[in-house]
């Protein structure tokens, strides 16, 4: 097994190699070298994200005098919904061992990052200079200071934190304070861990006087037993204010945001009818390694501490309980919950847990795919990457399923220095990717960088909803599907390197997406991915499209944000609308790139004449055209004539074209019928017929 040294070691190489751009001479391409502490910020928050903590922060630098004394921050993130703005503060050494931390140290750092919130609700940014991106960040959190009533302040260090860390709560004003830190050595226990998450201890005699009845279970089997108890909401409520989303990491639906009708049902009921929340709500599902049980003292059965306390199902009622208390201030004096508490051993709980979640009696429906580490899906995007060589042979990607994987794997093969170089020649670090990248790459070429922006684990979430809706339940992915997901991964990667060129710093993961998007819509399924494949290299036309795409596209999320937090605004599909209508263009050189995969037409006129002549617009008309299926262009044509939403020979154009597509495109539409398609979508996607019944 990897040992913290190890771990603390490599990571160190890995936060110097992202602050040079991932390039062994940063000069070779005019790229500065970025500051370490953002790389460090960077790559802690990868880690957490996937297990949903600071998910979606965005990396901005703001450190100050100011009259109250030192502020600082280094991430920041405000989820409205929940009312929780979360601050990241970094303490950076960059040594070859670690630091050793004091409780004054960590204390001092903690207190800056909250003084910077104290300071941006107090109006800061009005004596900023307004061009910073730490003045848009104050000015954003000074305007959102209404709807937050807790913040999340962590600590995230390569030091090493004192063994006896005090834990910090306090109030201030209006806002609850909550603590937490993170250093190398926390990062490595999850790492090596064969739990999928940080292990809680709570007494509940300790925590709120005494313990809670419950019913024990009837028959004990042998991986599992029942237990039956039913908690008062305020202790839910204190629970999930101490440990918010750690409570929550075995319930992927904890990532998605709660914006449907029984979130609202539920906030209705608890502000209006806290008395009937029992006879409502479904209640919650726990799982534990461990439940203590004593009896009191009329001899009932009941539970003193849970080692491992995650709620598998429930997370919308727990976290909403929280927020009406601190945010609706609503009397949850007279509310329960009623919970089935599942004791695990810790060797069962992946594999359990799942099973629990998955046939829960839940409000939302939960898919297979949620649970996906395991899923055949992913398992096989594994196997791929451990058969499949890139052109050379010399080396492979590595598909890391569960985070820390490739660590492991990399010590696994031997302890030497030698053995380890050979294992980093066939698999080298740059080549490794997590299946939150995964979904991240595919989900950007696939024209949802929106969805993208909403943060690791949520865009892996619904990247897995949409898999296994799209695909059939035995689908698995091959060999070719493998090597063109590669290519996505090549692409972004060149994207990121382009974004890091022009000096994006500020909402540079989505400006990332936004461009990859916006390469997979301008191509229309031209770009060559296998010869990307081949040349494990984009063509140059592509590269010099993001250098010339990152500032217009960065320009253009902006401006569109207006007052709104920038953000937020890149998780709306209304900002993907923007971008796509702002006229960036694609370069000639890739528009050339592009004509040299053209279908040449071989209906009308200019069949069998070449593509040269066609005009770049003809040249896409064409290839959306031949983008829709059979299928479809056949729903149109009747939807047409029933209708009467075309008129007869646009109808006709799209049965011809029904047809060609039926033939696998042997037949290739002539730029006139390909301009008249276009405008046939255009009127059918207005009409909202482009949704099959």
């Amino acid at each position: 097994m990897i040992s913290l040294q190890q771990f603390y070691e490599q990571f160190q190489v890995e936060v110097r190699t992202r602050s040079l751009g991932d390039v062994a001479d940063p000069e070779a391409d005019g790229r500065p070298p970025d500051f370490k502490e953002n790389s460090f910020t960077e790559l802690v928050l990868e880690y957490l994200a996937e297990k949903g903590i600071a998910d979606g922060a965005a990396v901005c630098y703001c450190a100050a005098k100011t009259t109250r004394g030192n502020i600082k921050l280094n991430a920041w993130a405000v989820d409205d919904e929940e009312g929780v703005v979360t601050l990241c503060v970094s303490l950076y050494h960059g040594k070859s061992d670690p630091v050793h931390l004091t409780q004054t140290a960590v204390g001092l750092v903690l207190d800056q990052a909250a003084r910077a919130f104290e300071q941006a609700v107090a109006g800061l940014h009005e004596s900023m200079e307004p061009s910073y991106e730490a003045s848009r960040m104050m000015r954003l959190l000074y305007e959102a200071r209404e709807d937050i009533a807790t913040v999340d302040v962590i600590l995230l260090t390569d030091g090493a934190l004192p063994v006896e860390l005090n834990s910090r709560r306090d109030r201030k004003g209006p806002y609850s304070f909550r603590y937490d830190c993170w250093d190398l050595q926390r990062l490595y226990r999850l790492v090596v861990s064969d739990l999928p998450y940080e292990s809680i201890v709570i007494n509940l005699e300790e925590r709120f006087g005494a313990p809670i009845p419950c019913l024990p279970p009837g028959k004990r089997e042998h991986d599992h037993a029942v237990y039956l108890a039913v908690f008062p909401g305020r202790v839910l409520s204190e629970l999930y204010d101490e440990f918010g989303p750690r409570l929550l990491d075995l319930n992927v639906r904890s990532f998605l945001q709660a914006r449907g009708k029984v979130n609202r049902g539920i906030r209705d009921t608890l502000c209006t009818e806290p008395g009937r929340f029992f006879a409502y709500n479904n209640g919650i599902s726990v799982t534990a390694e461990h439940v203590e049980v004593v009896r009191d003292e009329n001899g009932t059965p009941a539970i003193r501490s849970l080692t491992g306390f995650q709620v598998v199902n429930g997370g919308q009622t727990v976290a909403s309980i929280h927020r009406a208390e601190k945010l609706d201030k609503a009397d949850t004096s007279g509310v329960f919950v009623q919970a089935k508490i599942t004791e695990v051993p810790s060797d069962r709980i992946d594999s359990l847990a799942p099973l629990i979640s998955r046939y829960a009696n839940s409000q939302n429906r939960v898919s297979d795919a949620d649970f996906s580490s395991n899923d055949p899906f992913n398992v096989e995007l594994q196997r791929l990457s451990e058969r499949i060589w890139a052109p050379g042979e010399q080396n492979r990607w590595f598909y890391e399923r569960t985070r820390g994987q490739y660590q492991v794997e990399r010590f696994r093969e031997g302890s030497t220095a030698a053995k380890m170089r050979q294992f980093e020649l066939r698999c080298p670090s740059t080549q490794r990717f997590t299946k939150t990248d995964m979904a991240k790459y595919l989900n950007c070429w696939n024209g949802r960088p929106h969805i993208v922006s909403l943060g690791a684990q949520k865009n892996f979430v619904l990247f897995m909803d949409d898999l296994r809706e799209s695909y059939s339940k035995d689908w698995q992915p091959d060999e070719a599907y493998y090597k063109e997901l590669i290519a996505k991964a090549i692409l972004f990667r060149t994207a990121d390197r382009a974004a890091r060129e022009a000096g994006i710093q500020a909402y540079k993961v989505n400006v990332v997406a936004y461009m990859v998007a916006l390469l997979s819509e301008k191509s229309l399924g031209r770009l060559d991915l296998m010869d990307i494949w081949n040349r494990q290299t984009p063509p140059q036309c592509v590269t010099e499209a993001f250098r010339q795409w990152a500032q217009p596209v960065y320009d253009v999320i902006v401006r569109s944000a207006g007052q709104r937090n920038v953000t937020e605004w890149c998780k709306r599909e209304g900002c993907w609308r923007e971008v796509r209508a702002a006229g960036i263009e694609a370069p000639p050189a890739l528009q050339a790139e592009l004509a040299r995969h053209q279908p040449v037409p071989t209906v009308g006129l200019n069949g069998g004449r070449g593509g040269g002549r066609l005009s770049a617009e003809d040249q896409d008309n064409i290839a959306r055209t031949m983008q829709v299926d059979a299928a479809t262009w056949f729903h149109l044509s009747e939807w047409g004539r029933r209708k009467k939403k075309l008129k007869d020979w646009q109808c006709g154009i799209a049965l011809s074209l029904a047809g060609y597509a039926q033939g696998d495109w042997e037949k290739v539409p002539s730029a006139k019928q390909a301009r008249q398609a276009v405008r046939i979508l255009q009127i059918a996607e207005e009409e909202g017929a482009l949704e099959m019944p």
